[in-house]
């Protein structure tokens, strides 16, 4: 490696990597850069001599602790390819002199239609339609004509927002114009400066008090960690629907588990769920599920951490994500997160 070259790190694949995406990358970080690629499942797994070369680390969904930036000697940068950060020890970086870097922005509408879609799916019953046919004799199975949420139109909702960044504004703007009315609560948005026709809410507790649709939008941090509890599910109109695309920690499991079974929520949507890593042992929820208990089946609607993918965002997560580095190596503050700050 010449004395002037900066080495960059991707120790995951992204789901469309090709020759094109790293020709592409290469070309935004420049000749005077070398891309060293691995595919693991934690960061101790590369090599120690790999880590004593790298000034600037991709991180696409992996655990940086501590430990870990204690192998990079030389680490000047992280960008997290993608926009929560609270697999990152940021104050652990801050104290190394490294910076911290995400794209936000790369999939605002993806993860919004994504969101929507959950929604009219728990609110027409698609996905029960769509089973029971599957599994019925004829194509003559009955009508649902359960008295809840899910029968009624969105003039009729109410739906509220946790959460009304980017995604959280944006899925406002698409709920809007199917004739949802919109209240939503976030205390670092100015909302109704920013969106026509969402009513801005002074707490959460507001927000559950009214929202036939609750949909969350919020960061993971210490004040969001299990927000979502039995007492909050319990403000909910009865038999709403609870929709969850940011974070899996921010809502009790058990505590939906509970108000799905009671009634309480006619019906959940679950993109993200708690320590996806491992989540061991199973909440009564997913066990539910996962077994076919028909009428957890019925009420809940599981993807996989996928509401951010698509042709466009995948291609620009590789853009913005080599760009951002780029600019943090250049000692720009291009997408910078603070201690303390989501």
């Amino acid at each position: 490696m010449a004395p002037s070259q900066r080495t960059i790190l991707y120790p995951q694949h992204m789901p469309d990597d090709t020759e094109a995406t790293h020709a592409l990358e290469q070309k935004i970080f420049g000749d005077d850069t070398r891309i060293i690629r691995f595919n693991v499942e934690r960061l101790s797994d590369v090599p120690d001599e790999i880590c004593k070369t790298v000034h600037g680390l991709m991180i696409l969904h992996l655990e940086v602790a501590d430990a870990d930036l204690e192998r990079f000697p030389i680490l000047r940068a992280i960008v997290r390819m993608g926009v929560g950060t609270d697999d990152l020890d940021i104050v652990a970086a801050a104290k190394r002199n490294i910076t911290v870097h995400n794209v936000p922005g790369y999939g605002t509408d993806t993860v919004a239609t994504h969101t929507i879609g959950l929604i009219l799916t728990l609110l027409r019953d698609i996905h029960v339609y769509h089973d029971h046919l599957r599994k019925a004799p004829n194509l003559k199975a009955a009508w649902i004509a359960e008295p809840s949420v899910r029968s009624h139109d969105p003039s009729a909702l109410t739906l509220g927002l946790i959460g009304c960044g980017r995604i959280g504004g944006r899925v406002a703007e698409i709920a809007m114009a199917l004739k949802f009315r919109v209240v939503a609560y976030d205390p670092f948005v100015d909302i109704e400066h920013l969106y026509d026709g969402i009513t801005q809410l002074e707490t959460a507790e507001e927000v559950y008090k009214v929202a036939n649709v609750l949909t969350l939008h919020a960061p993971l941090t210490d004040e969001t960690n299990g927000m979502i509890g039995a007492q909050q599910l319990s403000l909910l109109p009865y038999n709403a629907l609870v929709v969850n695309t940011s974070r899996g920690e921010v809502i009790h499991l058990d505590a939906l588990y509970n108000a799905i079974r009671s009634g309480q929520v006619a019906g959940a949507a679950l993109d993200v769920l708690p320590d996806e890593h491992t989540l061991d042992p199973l909440p009564e929820l997913i066990k539910a599920y996962r077994a076919g208990d028909e009428f957890i089946c019925d009420r809940l609607i599981v993807t996989p951490h996928s509401a951010f993918l698509s042709k466009q965002s995948l291609e620009n997560i590789h853009i913005m994500s080599a760009t951002t580095m780029r600019d943090a190596l250049a000692g720009k503050r291009t997408n910078l997160i603070r201690p303390g700050k989501f």
